[in-house]
């Protein structure tokens, strides 16, 4: 026997009553809502970490700079004068794409790296497969132009990555293990 249209297939013959149906939609949007809030906490707890993740690459960056001493063989910070004109990672001469100093490139050379920046630059190009994001219409991640490969120390390398469709950045830890093989570890991305 049918309980019919709007009936309760528990007690065939019976009706629900209209404000049940609207009870029970309200139950199963409540439920989709908290599972939707439990994924957007796990979302913005993730993105949070990364953040902070980031933010002490960053700082950590920003100190062996400090710390290495400058490209033009002068001391590191200390002396609170201001930087004579063309000091720094953008004196003239220094390449682009390059914050490391000479004591970074220096370590990169004895553990086997021939031309610390090009070397870099070449293998992270070969390793599109470390890029967290998938191509888009058809497109294909990679780090397409060198220029945009930024060695910032002896350790971290911040590198721009597109496919045509979607593009990045990515913030790297890279390893030079014997023979001059470069072991890579993505740390962070964002993409635009």
């Amino acid at each position: 026997m049918s309980s019919g249209p709007g009936g309760d297939p528990a007690r065939p013959g019976r009706r629900w009553p209209a404000g049940a149906w609207l009870a029970v939609g309200a139950g199963v949007a409540a439920a989709l809502i908290a599972v939707l809030g439990v994924h957007a906490l796990r979302v913005g707890r993730e993105a949070e970490r990364l953040r902070l993740e980031l933010a002490a690459a960053e700082r950590a960056a920003a100190e062996s700079l400090a710390v290495g001493g400058r490209p033009d063989g002068g001391p590191a910070g200390g002396s609170g004068a201001a930087p004579a004109p063309g000091a720094g990672p953008w004196a003239a001469g220094h390449p682009a794409g390059l914050l490391a100093n000479e004591v970074h490139l220096r370590r990169l050379r004895e553990a086997g790296l021939e031309d610390p920046l090009g070397d870099v630059r070449a293998d992270l190009q070969a390793h599109p497969e470390l890029i967290p994001v998938p191509s888009r219409l058809g497109g294909r991640m990679g780090f397409y132009s060198p220029d945009d490969i930024v060695l910032l120390n002896d350790r971290w390398v911040h590198a721009y990555f597109e496919d045509g469709h979607t593009a990045g950045s990515m913030l790297l830890e890279f390893d030079v293990r014997e023979g001059g093989e470069i072991v890579w570890r993505p740390l962070a991305s964002a993409t635009w």
